[in-house]
């Protein structure tokens, strides 16, 4: 994502998150950044993406998910890339929901 070899969507909300996450004491002990140097991987991130500000179309089980969904609902030929069980148990768009193993396996088909 950061040098640009992987096209990637990204909104408000998903930044947002992706910054939540960065920024857990848990993950600080894991990847050792700064809130400064967090800040500046997530400016990074931003340079190097599609930026879309869709309007929720479906719901999620979880409703924090949602936004995730309106980004598949915008964009037809994206897939999302998630550990997340319960979007992977109940996608979306089959198909177009996978889990990091299948992107790094080239399986987009799953």
């Amino acid at each position: 994502m950061l040098n640009g070899n992987v096209l990637f969507l990204l909104s408000p909300a998903l930044l947002a998150e992706y910054r939540a996450v960065l920024l857990r004491m848990k993950l600080i002990a894991l990847h050792g950044l700064t809130v400064d140097e967090a800040e500046l991987l997530l400016t990074e991130l931003v340079a190097n993406t599609l930026w879309c500000e869709s309007q929720v179309q479906g719901e999620s089980l979880d409703s924090k998910d949602n936004h995730l969904w309106a980004l598949l609902d915008e964009e037809p030929n994206v897939i999302l890339v998630t550990g997340d069980q319960l979007l992977l148990q109940e996608p979306h768009a089959v198909g177009r929901v996978i889990p990091p193993s299948d992107y790094v396996a080239g399986d987009f088909s799953s």
